[in-house]
């Protein structure tokens, strides 16, 4: 078999290509904000979401479980990156504008 593995123009695997143009066109695209705030909540924006924050938390060494909820775990990492990244002594847990700014993300609405 000649070649088993499809390589992108720029070496690297086809399947990993497609997967680094999904993660940079995923971080252009504004997450609902009511989601995040929603202890529970599920869907493709948590989803989303939560790839963003392992993105740029990791450098504070937090990271979150990728499942698509809101749950406590994702919930407590949020509140660890609020400790770490904006100073907050109290934070809540929830993605609002600052927090939202930290990551670099795009709320819905704004």
């Amino acid at each position: 078999m000649l070649g088993s593995k499809i390589f992108s123009r720029v070496g690297r695997p086809l399947k990993f290509a497609y997967l680094e143009i999904r993660f940079r066109f995923d971080r252009r695209l504004p997450i609902d904000h009511r989601l995040l705030q929603t202890p529970g909540a599920e869907g493709d924006c948590v989803l989303v979401f939560q790839k963003r924050f392992n993105h740029y938390a990791a450098r504070y060494g937090i990271q979150a479980p990728v499942t698509g909820v809101y749950d406590v775990a994702t919930q407590t990492a949020v509140t660890l990156f609020q400790r770490a990244a904006l100073y907050v002594l109290d934070g809540d847990g929830f993605v609002g504008p600052m927090t939202a700014r930290e990551l670099r993300i795009k709320l819905l609405g704004e």
